[in-house]
């Protein structure tokens, strides 16, 4: 685990589901607890999450939703609970902009008022905080000034991986996504923090099922 066991940390792994699927079906996304391995959100893909409505089902077997605050290209997404409430706001207005010389703003994080709670930054320089640094290649979750989490890439665990194919991505994969929080407790709900990666990834063209080795 990158930093210390007092840490919460998900980690983010797609897959293809068994069985009979859509002919639309792209793949399937997970967030697992680091500490319990239980799986507490997921999603199957059929198409861009930042165009089409996405439904990310938590580990009570209720669903969430993922959908764009507009159908043509939308610059917010919106994300809503089992209750249809809204849980969170991901939006693109700040992209581009610094709220110091060395955080580049790629996302905000707001509430159903449009407060802002998180930003999603991309350092120029290295953050040297005590609890939670933040190195090169990483991107932070911030609130104010401090980082509450960063995205960042972890040692791939080991994991029973089925047939031929498992077994060779098993061996292209160094490394997977991880959402490192500085305390011992998620900053994020699970479904956010998936959504949140989901907008992210499609917006800097980041392929999901694209891991980076660890040099």
């Amino acid at each position: 685990m990158d930093g210390n066991a007092n840490q919460a940390v998900y980690r983010i792994r797609q897959h293809l589901r068994e069985g009979d699927k859509p002919m639309i079906y792209q793949e399937s996304l997970e967030i697992l607890d680091d500490r319990t391995k239980e799986a507490l959100a997921r999603c199957d893909l059929f198409g861009p999450a930042t165009y089409t409505r996405t439904e990310i089902i938590d580990n009570n077997h209720q669903a969430w939703q993922l959908k764009p605050a507009r159908k043509f290209r939308s610059s917010r997404w919106i994300v809503t609970d089992p209750e249809k409430r809204i849980a969170m706001q991901i939006g693109q207005k700040a992209v581009g902009k610094f709220i110091k010389p060395v955080y580049k703003v790629v996302l905000v994080l707001m509430d159903w008022e449009d407060n802002v709670k998180f930003r999603l930054v991309e350092p120029k320089t290295n953050i040297p905080d005590p609890v939670l640094p933040v190195k090169a290649g990483d991107l932070a979750i911030m609130v104010g000034d401090k980082p509450a989490a960063k995205l960042t890439w972890l040692p791939r665990e080991e994991v029973a991986d089925k047939g031929f194919f498992g077994k060779l991505k098993k061996l292209l994969t160094a490394s997977e996504r991880a959402i490192v929080s500085a305390g011992p407790r998620h900053c994020l709900d699970a479904p956010a923090a998936l959504a949140m990666y989901l907008i992210y990834s499609e917006l800097t063209d980041v392929p999901i099922g694209k891991f980076k080795p660890i040099s």
